[in-house]
């Protein structure tokens, strides 16, 4: 973060917080042309906000392998890939894995 690229790390998160508050994008998702691959984690609980709610609302919050079947289900040509025991983030959690998910996908 305190690095040359500080700039481009702070100004890619202000604009991923400003899109996750301000667009949701999911009623957009049907227009969608190419093939798509969507990957995502089957322990994601990632939820900007969990630290302010009530613990009723929370256990509602970041459930990403249900949101992620909806979104493959509203994009026309998607191809879900849901990764067993992988949080948030897997291109880091589980490179391996991921690059060969996305090695098959491009090579179709």
């Amino acid at each position: 973060m305190l690095g040359p690229e500080a700039y481009r790390i702070a100004r890619t998160a202000a604009h991923t917080y400003t899109m996750a508050y301000e667009q949701p994008v999911l009623y957009e998702l049907g227009l969608l042309k190419p093939k798509t691959l969507l990957i995502a984690g089957e322990k994601d609980r990632a939820a900007i906000g969990r630290n302010r709610v009530n613990a009723q609302v929370r256990a509602s919050m970041g459930l990403w392998p249900e949101i992620a079947r909806r979104a493959a289900q509203a994009i026309p040509d998607c191809r879900l890939v849901l990764l067993p025991d992988v949080g948030h983030i897997p291109h880091l959690e589980v490179p391996a894995r991921f690059h060969a998910e996305l090695e098959a996908f491009l090579n179709e």
